[in-house]
């Protein structure tokens, strides 16, 4: 959450995914959203939400990540962090199992 302060009137909403456009239509009926500000996380759990604001003629601000440190390494997946940490082929390392 958001650390205080925050403006008058502001409502923190918080919920865990997986949200659906009928329910994210809802809720920015629900609580008369007028614009939709939202995190670039990088994957599809925003997919709903910026639909239902599309649906709604509602206006998107997506806040960017920060980049990362100088010298940090950034791998895009599961995958790239095995092949980084040099496990890519590690028989323990099968698909799904995320690890040994």
């Amino acid at each position: 959450p958001p650390e205080p302060p925050l403006p008058p009137d502001t409502r923190v909403l918080l919920a865990r995914g997986p949200f659906t456009v009928a329910g994210e239509t809802a809720v920015l009926r629900e609580h008369r959203i007028d614009v939709l500000v939202t995190k670039d996380s990088g994957g599809a759990a925003t997919a709903a939400k910026l639909t239902a604001a599309r649906d709604l003629a509602l206006p998107v601000v997506v806040v960017r990540r920060p980049p990362p440190p100088e010298g940090v390494p950034v791998v895009p997946d599961v995958p790239g962090v095995l092949e980084r940490l040099g496990l890519g082929g590690h028989p323990d390392c099968a698909p799904g199992l995320g690890g040994r």
